[in-house]
């Protein structure tokens, strides 16, 4: 009987001896990797395998092996122990990070792969991870994503992996509440829909979000389609709250010209970027378009002293108007143009004013003309005779018969 009984007290020691040493190694690893020490807690989970009964338990060991050797990025291990992994009732697993990590490894290897398993497992956190990768996103993933309630930032992410098919990103822009995209978002998808003449998705950003990049753009689309007084009534409005380009100030110069009113010609200051000869000639232009003497006079001058040979070309009208001395012409290398101008206006005077310090015979030449002009000959005969050129004396003749 004695016998008996500590046969049987042996079996059940050896028995809780065994099961202790067995869950011990499970409840070490598991405290292990929650503190972090991954390589203690693999190490005690190998070991708990090596005898493990208890089906629940080795199915959270095969867990942990997985997220330890997905941490470790040993992601070949890492899918091994997914494989062990089936659908489970466990709340300590979370199935969610198993398809995602999951996932992530095929886009590591195989592209088609990838997609085949996001086709069989569409969801918000597989497709987050799909798009993360180097992988192609298809039309097949941007229609299939429409049918999901995706969170903006993953939405937005998704349209900007779509950007070379256009209307794709239209679909997915569809989806989204501009109230709660950001500035910056809504300001690079206007663009891109300006860019691919999407111009109904350009409207719909301008109506709610404006900054100097897009002011310029509707300034250009509506310019595009030739509509100068919705043109210029835009530039007006947006010019005192946002810094317009250079080639929008030429075009609603442009576009006051072509709706036959007059332009302001200080558009013209922030049309040029640089003040050159171009500028000049087109200001003294606008100016005189505008009866504008003051204007006139002032940029007259000015480019009188910098460019004279744009100045000269007013010459005769900043005569005529009374704001440019015949002297100050004098200086002209197109004196002898404005000298035909002026000629054909009949003013003698002026021309003699002008030819006063020109004794070459081509100054001769006007100086008969003028003197002809105001009738008299006697003066003109003398200044003839005394030109030595044959070619000019001959032009002379030939204009007098």
């Amino acid at each position: 009987m004695f016998k008996r009984l500590v046969v049987f007290c042996l079996v059940i020691f050896t028995f809780f001896f065994v099961y202790a040493e067995d869950s011990s190694d499970y409840f070490l690893a598991v405290s292990a990797y929650k503190d972090g020490f991954y390589d203690v807690a693999e190490m005690s989970l190998h070991d708990y395998l090596r005898r493990a009964e208890d089906k629940k338990k080795i199915l959270f060991a095969n867990y942990l092996l997985y997220k330890i050797n997905f941490k470790k990025k040993n992601f070949d291990e890492a899918m091994k122990y997914i494989g062990f992994i089936k659908n489970t009732k466990d709340e300590r697993i979370n199935l969610k990070d198993v398809r995602a990590d999951k996932l992530f490894i095929f886009t590591l290897k195989d592209c088609e792969a990838a997609k085949g398993y996001l086709d069989k497992n569409f969801y918000n956190e597989t497709l987050a991870v799909y798009l993360r990768s180097n992988c192609n996103v298809d039309k097949n993933i941007s229609n299939k994503s429409l049918r999901l309630r995706l969170p903006t930032e993953l939405r937005l992410f998704l349209a900007v992996k779509l950007k070379d098919n256009p209307d794709e990103v239209v679909k997915q822009f569809s989806k989204l509440n501009l109230n709660r995209i950001t500035n910056e978002y809504k300001k690079s998808f206007a663009v891109y829909f300006y860019k691919n003449k999407k111009y109904d998705y350009f409207w719909k950003i301008y109506n709610i979000y404006k900054d100097n990049n897009l002011v310029n753009l509707a300034l250009e689309r509506v310019w595009n389609l030739k509509m100068y007084n919705s043109f210029i009534n835009s530039f007006e409005i947006n010019r005192k709250k946002f810094i317009i380009s250079s080639v929008n100030y030429c075009r609603a110069y442009e576009a006051y010209k072509k709706l036959g009113k007059n332009a302001d010609c200080n558009l013209l200051d922030k049309c040029f970027d640089e003040k050159n000869a171009d500028y000049y000639k087109t200001k003294i232009s606008c100016y005189q378009n505008n009866s504008d003497k003051d204007g006139f006079e002032k940029s007259f001058y000015m480019a009188f002293e910098k460019y004279r040979e744009v100045a000269c070309e007013f010459g005769v009208y900043g005569y005529e108007i009374g704001r440019v001395d015949i002297s100050v012409l004098q200086k002209c290398s197109n004196k002898y143009a404005i000298a035909e101008q002026l000629i054909v206006k009949d003013d003698g005077k002026a021309v003699l004013k002008l030819m006063n310090n020109d004794n070459s015979d081509r100054g001769k030449y006007y100086k008969v003309l003028a003197y002809l002009l105001l009738e008299d000959t006697g003066s003109a005969e003398k200044i003839f005779n005394s030109i030595k050129n044959k070619k000019i004396k001959n032009e002379l003749l030939k204009l007098l018969k």
